[in-house]
């Protein structure tokens, strides 16, 4: 009887230890600093794969409260901007002004490891096209 209620006593100190509380997780899987590692323009039935280089570079950071920055270079020139960001599912929300008009892009966004992906559909004059940034966390 002694070592049965030893026993249980055990199981359950370790089933007490085991169970991690669910709520301490909360903070969203995007929340650090990604680096760009290239992006992939499909438009018309063509790709075109930019690695990120001198011309082509960005870093994203996104903070958990729900704020974010990125900083970089595209097609050679400077560019920052700031603002918020939310995520449902699989969408990522970015909300930022720019030159007093308030832009909202929505996202797809794929996480697997410390790999992140973001793409975008619009439409411009020269019709449909995709946008997928890669990122890798840093």
């Amino acid at each position: 009887m002694k070592n049965l209620l030893s026993m249980l006593l055990v199981f359950s100190f370790l089933c007490t230890i085991g169970c991690e509380d669910d709520e301490a997780t909360t903070s969203d899987t995007v929340v650090g600093v990604w680096n760009m590692i290239s992006i992939t323009i499909l438009s018309d039935g063509n790709t075109m794969n930019i690695d990120a280089g001198s011309d082509y570079s960005m870093v994203m950071t996104f903070n958990e409260d729900g704020t974010y920055s990125n900083q970089g270079v595209m097609d050679g020139e400077s560019h920052s901007e700031s603002g918020t960001w939310s995520t449902s599912g699989n969408t990522l929300t970015t909300i930022f002004d720019d030159e007093g008009e308030t832009i909202t892009d929505v996202w797809d966004y794929t996480l697997s490891g410390s790999s992140l992906s973001i793409t975008i559909t619009d439409t411009d004059e020269e019709g449909t096209f995709t946008i997928t940034y890669n990122f890798t966390k840093g």
